[in-house]
């Protein structure tokens, strides 16, 4: 019985071969590896744009109410009223005896009531400009008052400023409105982002004492206050404006920050006029 001998060839990858597939493996792998890289940024980029719109809007909304509400104790303006404090409470203070509800002013123009401008002090970032508003907020019926908070009894023609007592008796003519009379700002807020940046905010101090962050990644903050002369709406800095009752609108640009580790930065530009002094 013959048997016959089967020589199969068998042919492995070559030293050329292998190396062709590995570098053909290499780029695949770089391009995707650099497509993943473009995709995470330009979504990192697009996280950090809609950040500073929301921050924007929050700016618009929050800063546009303070403006609607400021300059006024009940039905009146403020030039309107006449003011008295009781004992113990300094208007000066508190600015209510020149100023029209809304100032530009800078630390060296702060009030001097201690609560409120050690904390704007401690907080605020030099070179940024800051708005000081002030209202009287109507209070609930029923509502809490801690001692000492800053109260005004008012009709529609003089009003009485006094540090709140219990055993104080409001005559029913009046009613209670508390002092809102706040200092809005860039401050720092203690924290840093991914880059070991400080990241800042827009704060409020009101000068009952109590200070808030508002929103954070504002980082500079620029008014500029309106004024109609011959006619023609004109735009002055807190330092050139002689009547802040003639102020009937406000501009604000403001450079706000993603606070992402791409560290986005746009400039915002904002405009809100004044109903009360139109």
């Amino acid at each position: 019985m013959n048997k016959e001998v089967v020589h199969i060839k068998s042919h492995g990858m070559t030293l050329i071969e292998l190396l062709v597939s590995l570098l053909l493996s290499t780029i695949i792998a770089s391009m995707m590896f650099y497509a993943f890289l473009f995709i995470k940024k330009c979504v990192m980029t697009q996280q950090a744009l809609v950040r500073i719109q929301v921050n924007a809007r929050t700016i618009d909304y929050l800063l546009g109410k303070a403006l609607r509400n400021s300059g006024r104790f009940g039905c009146q303006q403020f030039k309107d009223l006449r003011i008295s404090a009781k004992e113990g409470v300094s208007m000066m203070a508190y600015g209510l005896t020149d100023n029209a509800g809304i100032k530009g002013v800078n630390v060296d123009d702060l009030p001097k009531a201690p609560s409120g401008r050690q904390r704007v002090l401690q907080r605020a970032v030099p070179a940024n400009d800051l708005l000081w508003l002030q209202s009287a907020d109507p209070l609930k019926s029923g509502a809490t008052i801690k001692p000492g908070t800053v109260i005004i009894a008012s009709d529609c023609q003089q009003a009485t400023l006094f540090r709140w007592d219990e055993k104080y008796v409001v005559p029913q003519s009046l009613t209670l409105n508390r002092l809102s009379s706040s200092v809005f700002y860039v401050g720092k807020t203690k924290r840093t982002n991914a880059n070991h940046k400080p990241i800042y905010a827009l704060y409020s101090t009101d000068f009952n004492g109590r200070t808030m962050e508002l929103v954070e990644g504002v980082e500079q903050l620029s008014f500029s206050y309106g004024q109609l002369k011959k006619g023609q709406l004109i735009y002055q800095r807190a330092n050139e404006v002689d009547d802040w009752f003639a102020i009937v609108s406000i501009r604000l640009n403001a450079l706000l920050n993603s606070i992402e580790d791409n560290d986005i930065k746009k400039r915002w530009s904002f405009e809100w006029p004044l109903m009360a002094n139109n």
